[in-house]
């Protein structure tokens, strides 16, 4: 199992019902590029917006380093609003799949 695996409640939908069964182990698998979106929208865009205020802010307007600070941050607000208002459509985009564990031991033979 993964470092990061822990006992997780999760709703399944667009499957056969009768497929899972409440408190059944499963293991979810996505693919990698899954990860990279979601380390993209995270941390690399707003990076580059803060970076790109305090550029702008000190160099160009010569704002102090406090009130660049204090713009650069606020300057997220904006991008973690679009965000929460495309929350929908990136869930979308983000597809899971999901396995029945059948034993402990095929399950760490799966994931070796």
């Amino acid at each position: 199992m993964a470092a990061g695996s822990k006992e997780k409640e999760i709703d399944v939908f667009h499957a056969n019902p009768d497929r899972f069964s409440v408190n059944e182990e499963v293991v979810i698998e996505g693919k990698e590029s899954i990860g990279y979106k979601a380390v993209l929208w995270a941390f690399v865009i707003p990076l580059m917006i803060v970076v790109t205020v305090l550029i702008f802010t000190i160099s160009i307007w010569k704002f102090d380093e406090l009130a660049s600070a204090i713009i650069a941050i606020v300057a997220l607000t904006p991008y973690y609003a679009g965000l929460y208002l495309m929350r929908e459509k990136i869930a979308k985009s983000l597809k899971f799949s999901i396995r029945k564990v059948v034993n402990e031991l095929t399950s760490k033979q799966v994931n070796e």
